[in-house]
């Protein structure tokens, strides 16, 4: 306990990471804390349960596993996969190893510092609008330096484009899709040259 106060208070991030664990031993202790007092005092015991119930994001976690809605990850795998081809490639910024898992093509750019000297023109680009990392920057640089965007078009995809997706943390996590946000763009190879789809 003492470690999960301290910790996101003294880092710079504004999460700790891989505290899903925690959930299930937590409300253990709460429903114990619920049945100490309430073997004291029936009526106190019931207020903090409501308490705890209503404090909690137990009927939001009901909403995200019963509801139908994808994050970014896998709505942008489940596009390549439906519109590529054996043989294609894809250049993003962030995240690509999803894209590596489960597209089966060849994934550029993203967190693993790979060099994008021998690429060819790839048939898919993804542009996040965050950037957290300087491999994304460098990624960001090289579309922008080395690729004409005329021959791109863009297509927005039923997903929030988020700074780093979905995190354990409460305070930020997804439940369901967050329609205030902008969406995923993928820029998609095409034959004619036109107006430039990619802005900075």
């Amino acid at each position: 306990m003492v470690l999960l106060i301290f910790i996101p208070v003294l880092t710079s991030t504004a999460f700790l990471r891989n505290i899903a664990c925690l959930v299930i031993p937590l409300s253990i202790l709460s429903g114990l804390a619920c049945g100490k007092v309430f073997a004291v005092n029936r009526l106190a015991g019931a207020a903090l349960f409501v308490a705890v119930v209503l404090n909690s994001p137990i009927l939001s976690f009901v909403h995200e596993i019963t509801g139908d809605w994808k994050e970014a990850d896998e709505c942008m795998a489940e596009y390549i996969n439906a519109n590529s081809k054996k043989g294609d490639s894809v250049l993003i910024t962030y995240p690509d190893m999803p894209l590596k898992l489960y597209t089966g093509l060849k994934v550029y750019g993203g967190l693993t510092g790979e060099s994008l000297s021998g690429m060819k023109k790839p048939d898919f680009i993804i542009l996040r609008k965050n950037i957290g990392s300087e491999y994304e920057r460098i990624t960001r640089k090289y579309v922008f330096d080395n690729l004409n965007v005329a021959d791109y078009k863009a297509q927005q995809l039923p997903c929030a484009d988020k700074f780093w997706e979905n995190r354990e943390d409460i305070l930020f996590h997804d439940f369901g899709t967050d329609d205030r946000m902008l969406r995923v763009l993928v820029y998609r190879l095409i034959k004619k040259t036109g107006a430039p789809a990619v802005e900075k």
